[in-house]
């Protein structure tokens, strides 16, 4: 979800985008996949800024939700499912520790 940030949709039947009460939402895909398509949504004055992230569209179709992105890279190094959790925290925080006023290190590695 965009927290401050209203979805935005077309209407077929007028040609024109419309801005919905409704919560705008994201999604965030794995490494190997390219998105091609962002999250369209209008933002509310004094909403605070979205990190440093891209923001795919999202639809739902089928019963299922579906992600606006492209596979480009069938190499196993992009699945991460084998990866330890407790690994990548360890990655992080070294990387916190080694470039303490890396904003984008920061912003990155730090837990949500």
């Amino acid at each position: 979800m965009l927290p401050g940030r209203h979805a935005m949709g077309y209407d077929p039947e007028s040609g024109s985008v419309e801005i919905m009460e409704d919560l705008a939402v994201a999604a965030f895909v794995s490494p190997g996949h390219t998105i091609t398509g962002i999250s369209a949504y209008e933002t509310e004055p004094g909403a605070k800024t979205l990190p440093l992230l891209a923001y795919a569209a999202i639809g739902y179709a089928e019963g299922k939700f579906w992600v606006c992105a492209k596979k480009v890279d069938e190499d196993k190094r992009q699945v991460f499912s084998n990866i330890q959790p407790d690994r990548v925290e360890a990655g992080a925080h070294r990387l916190m520790k080694d470039f303490p006023s890396n904003r984008l290190v920061s912003h990155l590695a730090a837990a949500p």
